[in-house]
Protein backbone atom coordinates (compact mmCIF):
# COMPACT_ATOMS: atom_id res chain seq x y z
CA UNK A 1 0.00 0.00 0.00
CA UNK A 2 1.51 3.37 -1.00
CA UNK A 3 0.85 5.88 1.91
CA UNK A 4 0.40 10.45 0.92
CA UNK A 5 2.40 11.60 3.40
CA UNK A 6 1.33 14.97 1.90
CA UNK A 7 -2.69 14.55 3.23
CA UNK A 8 -1.30 13.14 6.55
CA UNK A 9 -3.79 14.70 9.20
CA UNK A 10 -4.27 13.33 12.54
CA UNK A 11 -7.64 12.40 11.03
CA UNK A 12 -10.83 10.37 13.29
CA UNK A 13 -9.86 6.76 12.09
CA UNK A 14 -13.28 6.20 10.74
CA UNK A 15 -12.50 9.11 8.29
CA UNK A 16 -9.13 7.39 7.32
CA UNK A 17 -10.68 4.04 6.82
CA UNK A 18 -13.88 5.58 4.82
CA UNK A 19 -11.21 7.03 2.42
CA UNK A 20 -9.12 3.49 1.59
CA UNK A 21 -12.55 2.22 1.14
CA UNK A 22 -13.68 4.51 -1.60
CA UNK A 23 -10.05 4.30 -3.06
CA UNK A 24 -11.08 0.76 -4.20
CA UNK A 25 -13.72 2.38 -6.40
CA UNK A 26 -11.18 4.32 -8.32
CA UNK A 27 -8.75 2.98 -11.24
CA UNK A 28 -6.49 5.14 -11.57
CA UNK A 29 -4.84 3.54 -14.77
CA UNK A 30 -7.76 3.61 -16.98
CA UNK A 31 -9.06 6.06 -19.67
CA UNK A 32 -11.60 7.46 -16.90
CA UNK A 33 -9.73 7.70 -13.56
CA UNK A 34 -11.66 10.08 -12.12
CA UNK A 35 -14.77 8.24 -12.30
CA UNK A 36 -16.07 5.84 -9.78
CA UNK A 37 -16.79 1.76 -10.22
CA UNK A 38 -19.44 1.10 -7.51
CA UNK A 39 -19.50 -2.42 -7.65
CA UNK A 40 -15.26 -2.05 -6.42
CA UNK A 41 -16.46 -0.69 -3.31
CA UNK A 42 -15.79 -3.31 -0.94
CA UNK A 43 -18.68 -5.73 0.21
CA UNK A 44 -19.74 -5.92 4.14
CA UNK A 45 -16.93 -9.22 4.46
CA UNK A 46 -14.21 -7.53 2.38
CA UNK A 47 -15.01 -4.43 4.86
CA UNK A 48 -15.16 -6.42 8.14
CA UNK A 49 -12.05 -8.62 6.88
CA UNK A 50 -9.59 -5.76 6.58
CA UNK A 51 -11.59 -4.30 10.12
CA UNK A 52 -11.03 -7.61 12.00
CA UNK A 53 -7.49 -7.85 11.54
CA UNK A 54 -7.12 -4.12 12.17
CA UNK A 55 -8.35 -4.44 15.78
CA UNK A 56 -6.53 -7.82 16.06
CA UNK A 57 -3.41 -5.78 17.07
CA UNK A 58 -5.18 -4.03 19.96
CA UNK A 59 -5.53 -5.01 22.64
CA UNK A 60 -8.96 -6.17 24.35
CA UNK A 61 -11.01 -9.45 24.57
CA UNK A 62 -12.78 -11.19 21.50
CA UNK A 63 -15.84 -9.28 22.42
CA UNK A 64 -14.73 -6.56 22.83
CA UNK A 65 -13.34 -6.78 19.61
CA UNK A 66 -15.95 -7.90 17.65
CA UNK A 67 -17.95 -4.86 19.33
CA UNK A 68 -14.98 -2.48 17.57
CA UNK A 69 -15.49 -3.86 13.99
CA UNK A 70 -18.89 -3.34 14.61
CA UNK A 71 -18.63 0.41 16.10
CA UNK A 72 -15.98 1.17 12.95
CA UNK A 73 -18.33 0.21 10.37
CA UNK A 74 -21.00 2.14 12.00
CA UNK A 75 -18.59 5.50 12.24
CA UNK A 76 -17.40 4.94 8.68
CA UNK A 77 -20.49 5.23 7.08
CA UNK A 78 -20.84 8.10 8.96
CA UNK A 79 -17.73 9.81 7.95
CA UNK A 80 -17.77 8.39 4.29
CA UNK A 81 -19.37 11.61 3.34
CA UNK A 82 -17.19 14.07 4.80
CA UNK A 83 -14.51 11.84 2.86
CA UNK A 84 -16.41 12.69 -0.61
CA UNK A 85 -16.77 16.14 0.29
CA UNK A 86 -13.03 16.86 0.74
CA UNK A 87 -12.46 15.33 -1.90
CA UNK A 88 -14.62 17.66 -3.85
CA UNK A 89 -13.12 20.53 -2.89
CA UNK A 90 -9.80 18.84 -3.53
CA UNK A 91 -11.02 18.27 -6.99
CA UNK A 92 -12.01 21.86 -7.98
CA UNK A 93 -8.40 23.48 -5.58
CA UNK A 94 -6.12 21.10 -7.83
CA UNK A 95 -8.01 22.08 -11.20
CA UNK A 96 -6.87 25.00 -12.89
CA UNK A 97 -9.86 25.47 -14.54
CA UNK A 98 -10.69 29.10 -14.87
CA UNK A 99 -14.56 29.40 -14.99
CA UNK A 100 -14.39 32.76 -16.86
CA UNK A 101 -12.62 31.10 -19.39
CA UNK A 102 -14.72 27.98 -19.65
CA UNK A 103 -17.86 29.84 -19.88
CA UNK A 104 -16.84 33.03 -21.19
CA UNK A 105 -21.25 33.97 -22.37
CA UNK A 106 -21.95 33.51 -18.81
CA UNK A 107 -23.58 30.13 -19.07
CA UNK A 108 -25.03 28.95 -16.25
CA UNK A 109 -22.62 26.63 -14.09
CA UNK A 110 -25.36 24.25 -12.86
CA UNK A 111 -26.40 23.37 -15.87
CA UNK A 112 -23.08 22.14 -17.36
CA UNK A 113 -20.96 19.29 -16.66
CA UNK A 114 -17.52 19.98 -17.09
CA UNK A 115 -15.76 17.45 -19.21
CA UNK A 116 -11.88 17.97 -19.77
CA UNK A 117 -11.34 15.96 -23.16
CA UNK A 118 -7.65 14.99 -23.36
CA UNK A 119 -6.34 11.95 -25.12
CA UNK A 120 -4.93 9.47 -22.54
CA UNK A 121 -2.22 6.28 -23.11
CA UNK A 122 -4.00 3.24 -22.76
CA UNK A 123 -1.16 1.56 -21.67
CA UNK A 124 -0.56 4.34 -18.94
CA UNK A 125 -3.67 5.94 -17.94
CA UNK A 126 -4.07 9.11 -16.47
CA UNK A 127 -1.15 11.41 -15.20
CA UNK A 128 -1.56 14.29 -12.95
CA UNK A 129 -1.26 16.63 -16.16
CA UNK A 130 -4.13 15.21 -17.62
CA UNK A 131 -6.24 13.96 -14.83
CA UNK A 132 -10.02 15.48 -14.86
CA UNK A 133 -10.08 17.37 -11.51
CA UNK A 134 -13.11 18.79 -12.33
CA UNK A 135 -15.33 15.50 -13.23
CA UNK A 136 -13.71 13.97 -10.17
CA UNK A 137 -14.62 16.77 -8.31
CA UNK A 138 -18.28 16.46 -10.03
CA UNK A 139 -18.37 12.86 -9.06
CA UNK A 140 -17.17 12.98 -5.88
CA UNK A 141 -20.44 15.44 -4.99
CA UNK A 142 -22.86 13.06 -6.70
CA UNK A 143 -21.40 10.65 -4.18
CA UNK A 144 -21.79 12.86 -0.87
CA UNK A 145 -25.56 14.09 -2.12
CA UNK A 146 -26.43 11.17 -3.29
CA UNK A 147 -25.97 9.48 0.40
CA UNK A 148 -26.58 12.47 2.58
CA UNK A 149 -30.22 13.56 1.14
CA UNK A 150 -31.10 9.73 0.08
CA UNK A 151 -29.88 8.48 3.41
CA UNK A 152 -28.82 5.27 1.62
CA UNK A 153 -25.09 4.61 1.29
CA UNK A 154 -23.04 2.63 -1.67
CA UNK A 155 -22.92 -0.23 0.69
CA UNK A 156 -26.74 -0.81 1.18
CA UNK A 157 -26.61 -0.65 -2.06
CA UNK A 158 -24.47 -3.54 -2.80
CA UNK A 159 -24.48 -5.83 0.49
CA UNK A 160 -28.53 -5.69 0.62
CA UNK A 161 -29.92 -7.88 3.12
CA UNK A 162 -26.87 -10.08 3.26
CA UNK A 163 -25.28 -7.19 5.16
CA UNK A 164 -27.72 -7.47 8.36
CA UNK A 165 -26.02 -10.81 9.16
CA UNK A 166 -22.29 -8.91 9.86
CA UNK A 167 -23.55 -5.31 11.45
CA UNK A 168 -26.82 -4.59 13.72
CA UNK A 169 -27.67 -1.01 13.66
Amino acid sequence: MVIDFEYAAPNPRAYDLANHFCEWMYNYHSNTPHIPNLGEYPTIAERFRFLEAYVAHGSGTKEEKEETVKLLEKEIKEWRVVNHAFWCAWGVVMSEDDPELMFPNGTDLEDEVVREERPLDSDQGATAADFDYIAYADQKMRLFWGELVSGRMIDDYKDGIDGAKFIEN
